[in-house]
């Protein structure tokens, strides 16, 4: 835990939480008293090189980022030896904290904040960033409604730095089983935008079904079912889903990247198209189970 209160021009306040990665406090600018969230890596972990890459990552991606739906990085830094990154502070709740107290949303519902993380991503790909992490505790809704992707620390330039990864039997994985794509499992480093489409299909799944397309305790076992099966749309859970939603989790759940959308502004127009043709309720966002969430899922790992 860090011995000072002062991280450059921000005053550290109190902690918000922490996990095996970092601590997060709430903080504020000196001079203009904005709120914001601090980032601090903590020293003494399993894997410390690994993830303190990863968190210079983060920091370094999310600084370049300009877009109004991708958590925003501030300041970087260290204090007492440790680096730390100021991003924004966030009124709302990670996607995985509604399905934790909802169980599953309605089809509405999950196509609006689909539709919104869709448009996060247009930002991101068009800025030559891949995030290949892409799951509902990296979807963060605020109590307005908007969505913003966080945790940039898998992410990658397009066209930087190789891509390591993990196939069946490997020694680590890079990214969440249950969401990621059968090119990242089996050939890391043929990954392209189409790879975050696929985990937003995926993410778009379990909102809707309350799990993921292929769900086990044995992540080797969940990595094969994406690798050999195909998704099972069960007449229980998507009966009540238009058939032309349903074409567009088939399509983004496709094995084989080309018989995906071809970027994110397809699959944000064909859910406006899903919500217009089929006259979905505007959803509500009166979730309240606390006021406030940090929107870095690194301070939960």
């Amino acid at each position: 835990m860090p011995t000072r209160r002062s991280l450059g021009s921000y005053l550290l306040l109190e902690p918000l939480g922490e996990g095996a990665t970092s601590w997060v406090f709430r903080a504020e600018h000196r001079r203009t008293g904005v709120a914001v969230a601090a980032k601090i890596f903590k020293p003494a972990q399993e894997g410390r090189a690994e993830r303190l890459a990863r968190f210079r990552r983060e920091a370094e991606l999310g600084a370049s980022i300009r877009s109004p739906y991708v958590i925003a990085i501030h300041a970087t830094g260290s204090v007492d030896g440790l680096p730390y990154m100021i991003c924004d502070l966030l009124r709302g709740y990670p996607l995985s904290e509604i399905l934790a107290v909802k169980g599953r949303l309605d089809w509405p519902h999950a196509t609006a904040l689909a539709r919104r993380a869709a448009r996060s991503l247009h930002d991101l790909h068009a800025q030559r960033v891949i995030h290949r992490d892409i799951k509902p505790a990296n979807i963060f809704a605020t109590r307005d409604g908007a969505v913003t992707v966080m945790d940039l620390g898998l992410a990658k330039r397009i066209d930087g730095e190789p891509i390591t990864g993990m196939h069946p039997g490997g020694a680590a994985a890079l990214g969440t089983p249950a969401y990621m794509a059968p090119e990242q499992i089996a050939a890391p480093a043929s990954v392209d935008e189409r790879t975050d489409l696929y985990a937003l299909g995926a993410t778009l799944y379990h909102l809707i079904a309350g799990q993921p397309p292929f769900n086990a305790t044995d992540p080797y076992a969940v990595m094969e079912a994406v690798l050999a099966r195909r998704p099972a749309f069960p007449n229980a859970v998507f009966d009540g889903c238009p058939g032309p939603l349903l074409e567009l989790l088939d399509a983004l759940l496709a094995k084989s990247p080309d018989s995906r959308p071809a970027d994110a502004t397809q699959v944000r127009r064909a859910l406006g198209r899903v919500r217009d043709t089929h006259h979905a309720p505007q959803p509500s966002y009166a979730f309240r189970r606390r006021t406030e969430s940090v929107l870095s899922s690194g301070a939960r790992r």
